[in-house]
């Protein structure tokens, strides 16, 4: 970067200028080495003939060729490999797609089945309340009934007592209904 000679002082303008010349000599140098090589290069075109050079082009050629129908080759191979592959995957996909579709029909009557299985467990569970309520009450009318009955064994034992003792001043046998459940 050029600084503003005028802001300079003697010997900051004496290094700008020895670097200018500098970089003046290594363009000229530079300069001469490109003419040189572009005429060394002129030079040995105009020396070669152009068959060797055609040759040797075509040698290349000739080795990319190989090398490209190798390739070729191997990819028409791997091509046709991933097709097979290909193939056999669409295969599959549609045998998934299949037991798919077979195990969401059994979800569904399996989860039809679930709900009459449910409905039935609640009329069960309904069915069996009620058999214990009608147990409950079955219970309740027995006991009342167990009471009433011992009440009247009670009663009958009694009045059988008085019977007894009243014909006992008789004394006349006892032959009736409550002299046998004695």
């Amino acid at each position: 970067m050029r600084y503003d000679p005028r802001r300079m002082n003697k010997v900051q303008k004496k290094n700008q200028s020895l670097a200018d010349q500098h970089r003046d000599e290594v363009l000229e140098t530079f300069k001469k080495k490109q003419k040189k090589l572009v005429a060394n290069a002129l030079k040995k075109s105009q020396e070669e003939p152009i068959e060797k050079i055609h040759e040797a082009h075509q040698l290349k050629l000739g080795k990319k060729l190989k090398k490209e129908t190798k390739d070729n080759k191997r990819l028409k191979a791997k091509l046709g490999q991933n097709q097979i592959e290909r193939r056999t995957d669409r295969q599959k996909i549609r045998q998934l797609k299949k037991t798919v579709t077979n195990l969401e029909a059994k979800r569904t009557k399996l989860q039809a089945d679930l709900l009459k299985v449910e409905h039935t467990q609640t009329e069960a569970k309904q069915q069996v309340k009620q058999l214990y309520k009608d147990r409950d009450g079955l219970e309740r009318t027995n006991e009342a009934q167990n009471r009433q009955i011992q009440s009247l064994l009670d009663i009958n034992r009694r009045a059988t007592k008085k019977l007894s003792k009243a014909h006992s001043q008789y004394r006349r046998p006892c032959t009736g209904f409550l002299a046998l459940s004695k």
